[in-house]
């Protein structure tokens, strides 16, 4: 299923802006470039001005970001940041909204989203990021911590490969 034109516009504004694609997925002009072989999108700040064509490249990918299928690292300690492709499984686990245990597809029990962000409150949890805004931590006795979970299991697995999706 692509996206129409518009669609893809509002998804990328959505992702250059919240607060869960820039701590844990970032998707930057620079990867999109690498990626798709795109030519000087990275010089771009801001996906609205990105051309149309440009965004219709992009509206395939879109899809296999929800699912998990293109998976986006940020940069850290010197090492560039990555795109990497890897097959979901069929049925992901499904966890509570705070809980110790964490895989790269785990889905909320209560909202069924897939998107976690890291808090250690005495030993290291993951919270649902739909759930519990990041806001409220403090509240609960924890902190954010400023690492990328995802970049930390693309980093234990083996699953998972670093792959050039140009056409």
């Amino acid at each position: 299923m692509s996206l129409s034109l518009e669609q893809t516009h509002k998804w990328l504004n959505h992702a250059y802006a919240d607060f869960w694609y820039k701590h844990q997925m970032p998707i930057t002009g620079r990867l999109l470039d690498d990626c798709l072989g795109l030519t000087n999108v990275y010089r771009y700040k801001r996906p609205y001005t990105w051309g149309d064509d440009t965004v219709l490249k992009l509206a395939r990918l879109i899809p296999e970001i929800e699912r998990r299928a293109v998976i986006f690292t940020k940069a850290k300690y010197r090492k560039p940041a990555q795109i990497y492709v890897s097959e979901p499984p069929k049925l992901a686990p499904k966890i509570k909204k705070i809980s110790s245990v964490w895989s790269l597809y785990a889905t909320c029990l209560s909202c069924g989203d897939n998107q976690f962000l890291p808090v250690m409150m005495e030993k290291p949890y993951v919270a649902c990021y739909h759930c519990i805004d990041p806001k409220e931590y403090k509240a609960l006795g924890g902190r954010l911590i400023d690492e990328s979970i995802i970049t930390t299991a693309l980093e234990q697995n083996n699953y998972v490969a670093r792959v050039n999706l140009k056409e």
